[in-house]
C-alpha cells in the first residue's frame, strides 16, 4: 500500500504503509509539475502512481504543482495528465531510502514532446541518459574513431558531436535517435567544445591557435549547412562558450597573460564585450534558463567546485558542498528548472579515480550520481 500526501486522502492509508515498512529510512518521491512554455505550476494535474504488485493510486497536484508520494516502491510508474498538455509517463527507480524530486514539464499537445535527456561521452561514443529514470541509451557509436563534445540543437530534435579522425576531424549532425543527418568538415584537429547557437543555424567551437610564438585558444563560429567558419572571440585565450537560451548573450572564459581566468559576455546584437566576473579563476560558465544566473567552476577556495552568481549583482556563492578531495567541473543547466549536471569524482558517496556525471538540485543543494565513467554533458 502507498500513501500520497495530498488533499482528500485518508490517514489510514499512511498508517497501513508505515506498518508494512520493512525498516530503515523510507523512500520519497516529490513531483513538481510545470508548463514547459511558462514554467508556471500546473494545478490539479491528474497523477496515477503504479507500483508492481499493488493497486494503482490516483491524486492531483496542488496549487503550486506539487505532489508527494510517500513510501514509493524501488520501481514506481507515474503518469501525469493535464488538459491541453502532453501526457507524461515515466518509470522511476529509487535506491532504498532515497528521496528524489522529479521535475515534470508538460508541453502543449500540438507540439512534440521535449527530449530532456542528457547527452554525454561514454566509451568513446555518445549516449543519452534520462535524468529521472537514469535509462542509458547509445546514440552514436564510434566507427574506429572516438566521438566527443556532444551538443543539443535548440529544438532538441538533433544533436552534433565531433568525430576525431587524425588530420580529418569533422562534425557529425544526427537526429535525436542517432540516425545520421549531416557531416561538416574536415576541420582542425585542435577544435573542441562544440555548442549550438540558439538560432539553430550555426555552432560555436574553440580552436587552438598560435600567435606571436604563443599558443592560445579562440572561439569560432561555423555555419551548420555550408561548413564555413570564422573568428567570433579572439582577444585573449578564450574557451568554454555558453549561450543564454534566448541567444542574446554569449558567455565564456578568458585569460590574459599574468591574470586569472575571467568570465566575459558578448552581446549578440551589438558585439560589445564586457567582463562579468574577475578577481579569481572562473571558468566553464552555464546560463540558467531565465538568463538571470550563471553557474561556473572555480578553485577560489581550494579544490575545483561550482559557484553561482546573479548576472546583475555578481557576488558569487558556493553552489555545492563536496567531501574532502572531491571536485566539481563543467556544469550544464537543465532545459528548464534549477538543476545542473556536472563532472565529479564522487560516485554515490565515494571518492573514486574516475570522472562521473552527477545532477545537482540548486534549490535544495542535493546531488545524486547520474552515470559513472562519463563526461562532456549537454543538457
Amino acid at each position: 500500500m502507498i500513501a500520497i500526501r495530498n488533499l482528500g486522502l485518508l490517514l489510514p492509508l499512511l498508517l497501513a504503509a508505515c506498518l508494512r515498512d520493512p525498516g530503515g529510512p523510507p523512500n520519497q518521491l516529490e513531483l513538481e509539475i510545470r508548463d514547459v512554455r511558462t514554467e508556471a505550476p500546473v494545478a490539479e494535474a491528474k497523477v496515477t502512481v503504479r507500483i508492481p504488485g499493488r493497486s494503482p493510486v490516483e491524486a492531483v497536484s496542488d496549487a503550486d504543482g506539487h505532489l508527494t508520494v510517500d513510501r514509493p516502491g524501488m520501481r514506481t510508474d507515474i503518469t501525469v495528465e493535464a488538459e491541453g498538455l502532453h501526457r507524461y509517463v515515466r518509470t522511476i527507480r529509487l535506491d532504498r531510502g532515497e528521496a528524489r524530486r522529479v521535475e515534470v514539464y508538460l508541453g502543449p499537445t500540438d507540439t512534440a514532446t521535449m527530449d530532456d535527456r542528457v547527452l554525454c561521452v561514454h566509451e568513446d561514443g555518445i549516449w543519452g541518459i534520462d535524468p529521472q529514470t537514469q535509462a542509458f541509451t547509445p546514440l552514436a557509436t564510434p566507427d574506429g574513431h572516438p566521438l566527443d563534445a556532444p551538443t543539443w540543437h535548440p529544438d532538441r530534435t538533433r544533436f552534433a558531436c565531433l568525430e576525431r579522425i587524425p588530420n580529418g576531424t569533422r562534425i557529425l549532425i544526427r537526429h535525436a535517435d542517432g540516425r545520421p543527418l549531416r557531416t561538416l568538415g574536415p576541420i582542425s584537429d585542435a577544435v573542441d567544445q562544440l555548442r549550438w547557437v540558439p538560432d539553430g543555424r550555426s555552432l560555436v567551437m574553440t580552436q587552438a591557435a598560435s600567435t606571436n610564438n604563443r599558443m592560445r585558444r579562440e572561439i569560432r563560429i561555423i555555419d551548420a549547412f555550408t561548413g564555413t567558419h570564422k573568428d567570433l572571440v579572439s582577444a585573449g585565450t578564450d574557451q568554454d562558450p555558453a549561450w543564454s537560451r534566448d541567444g542574446k548573450w554569449l558567455a565564456w572564459a578568458r585569460l590574459f597573460p599574468g591574470k586569472t581566468w575571467e568570465i566575459w559576455r558578448r552581446s549578440s546584437a551589438s558585439g560589445h564585450e564586457q567582463v562579468l566576473l574577475r578577481g579569481f579563476n572562473a571558468l566553464e560558465p552555464t546560463w540558467s534558463p531565465d538568463g538571470r544566473r550563471v553557474v561556473f567552476a572555480s578553485n577560489h577556495d581550494g579544490p575545483w567546485t561550482l559557484y553561482e552568481v546573479a548576472v546583475e549583482a555578481p557576488q558569487p556563492t558556493r553552489a555545492i558542498k563536496l567531501p574532502t578531495g572531491a571536485f566539481a567541473r563543467r556544469p550544464a543547466f537543465a532545459p528548464f528548472g534549477a538543476s545542473i549536471v556536472f563532472e565529479t569524482n564522487v560516485a554515490g558517496s565515494d571518492l573514486t579515480e574516475g570522472t562521473h556525471l552527477a545532477v545537482l538540485d540548486l534549490n535544495r543543494g542535493k546531488m545524486r550520481t547520474l552515470v559513472e565513467n562519463a563526461r562532456g554533458a549537454s543538457w
